[in-house]
């Protein structure tokens, strides 16, 4: 590739960093009614080799936020914006046009990396690091491209297609993940995002946004058990193996918290061999095994001698014992029970659920497409995959779910929630009750109920001590 720096760019002098550029393209607008062209400024980082795209104000200035992100080490774009982003990239054509400013990004970017890597070590480590990453390594800097994926089934079904393979890695190593990646990314060639309704503005409307992302088990190392004690939110990763889905706000969203507490009972009689059994224990720590025997019988015969002695507990015992042998309640007849010390005791924590229901009622022929697509993608991205040779099984992709507020960020007033599982995924295709078809072949409508279930408890620390946040937080 040669090192020819593309036009237009120049230091973002704002950012008082010699690493920060920013150039405007002019882009077509195929989301906008009547098209034209506006300028895109893009702001990249030649030391980590991401970037971000801004729209332009009436003045000519960027907006305070990106509508798009590009991580290099992962080679996915965010979308920050959709709105926004729909302005540009929308359509058949606005996805080439994507896919092109994106390309001439990166070459920029790296262009622009190779120029400043002169013998300052650590300029030309930076640009080494850049070549390296997944999203520069295909344009042939690095190392040899990879294979080409196999074709997915689902989407395009090909002789000796296999949705099942795993590159051939140990099950049980981790590599069977990166190998899943690779041979699988099912939505390469199709939309980076769908949504429902087509024609509804992500900027008037409030939605839902889920992402399917991967699951990292917590034991995925086995020579790294600790690891099982992280966040899960640690331990997913988009790998744009799935698109992001946009849907509708559904008429009921609710969240239940719930803590496990449950009574228990601890009598005089439990709590004093108790105390025995825990003082053993106790000396069992130390390792001397004579200790140990020692106290433990002496702990035995101490509670023995301390219930036995107490008149009111051997009155107690004689009459429960005798109670058994003629079963028969003594004590109840008696009219007395010894007190149980009864306490409402904490559990452990519960898992939160999410159930949504969303109804589809397509409008045109694209707009059936899209739901197929949806739905595809829930069944898909949910099924358990097997292993090479089908000897394990390794877990379906998770969620990221938000409730986005205008187009922009979380919704200020709306709980936020933390990945979660989806368990339970039923589509009706006649929820009126008769079977209906447009002439295509099209349902008329659709009914599609799913069931979340968070991957890990809410902690007090989840939630923020400042009672003028301005979110809701989990």
């Amino acid at each position: 590739m040669s090192v020819v720096l593309r036009s237009g760019w120049e230091l973002d002098n704002p950012n008082n960093s010699s690493v920060i550029f920013k150039a405007r393209i002019p882009q077509t607008l195929f989301g906008v009614p009547g098209g034209g062209t506006k300028q895109v400024e893009i702001v990249n980082n030649i030391s980590t080799g991401n970037f971000d795209y801004y729209r332009l104000n009436l003045l000519g200035q960027r907006e305070s936020q990106p509508f798009l992100s590009y991580n290099a080490s992962n080679d996915i774009p965010t979308i920050k914006n959709l709105s926004v982003y729909e302005e540009f990239y929308d359509t058949q054509n606005g996805q080439k046009q994507f896919s092109t400013a994106i390309k001439s990004s990166k070459e920029a970017t790296l262009d622009l990396a190779q120029l400043n890597a002169g013998v300052d070590p650590v300029s030309v480590r930076n640009y080494n690091s850049i070549k390296a990453k997944p999203g520069y390594a295909s344009l042939g800097n690095a190392a040899a491209a990879p294979a080409p994926p196999k074709k997915d089934p689902l989407l395009d079904p090909g002789p000796g297609a296999d949705p099942s393979s795993g590159g051939g890695a140990d099950p049980l190593s981790g590599a069977e993940v990166t190998a899943y990646e690779n041979s699988q990314r099912l939505f390469a060639k199709n939309k980076a995002l769908l949504k429902y309704p087509l024609n509804q503005s992500s900027e008037v409307y409030d939605y839902i946004r889920i992402q399917p992302v991967d699951y990292v088990a917590g034991l995925n190392d086995i020579n790294t058990p600790q690891a099982a004690l992280e966040s899960v939110r640690t331990r997913i990763k988009n790998t744009g193996i799935y698109p992001t889905i946009f849907l509708p706000m559904t008429p009921s969203i609710s969240e239940t918290n719930s803590v496990g507490w449950g009574a228990d009972e601890l009598n005089p009689v439990q709590a004093a061999f108790g105390q025995a059994a825990m003082n053993s224990v106790a000396s069992a720590g130390t390792g001397d095994l004579k200790t140990f025997a020692t106290t433990t019988v002496e702990g035995i015969r101490d509670a023995v001698n301390a219930v036995t002695t107490d008149t009111k507990l051997s009155k107690f015992i004689s009459a429960y014992f005798a109670g058994q042998a003629v079963q028969a309640n003594l004590l109840g007849r008696a009219g007395i029970v010894i007190n149980p010390n009864l306490e409402l005791l904490f559990q452990g924590p519960k898992l939160r659920s999410f159930r949504y229901n969303f109804r589809f009622t397509p409008r045109d022929d694209k707009e059936a497409k899209e739901i197929r697509r949806i739905i595809r993608v829930f069944k898909k991205s949910m099924a358990v995959r097997r292993t090479e040779g089908s000897l394990f099984l390794a877990p379906p992709a998770v969620y990221e779910i938000k409730y986005i507020f205008k187009g922009g960020g979380d919704h200020p007033f709306l709980n936020k929630i933390k990945p979660c599982a989806l368990t339970g995924f039923n589509v009706n295709y006649a929820p009126d009750g008769s079977y209906m078809t447009y002439q295509d072949g099209s349902m008329t409508s659709y009914t599609v109920d799913m069931q979340f279930d968070e991957l890990e408890p809410i902690y007090n620390e989840d939630i923020s001590q400042d009672l003028e946040s301005e979110t809701m937080d989990f």
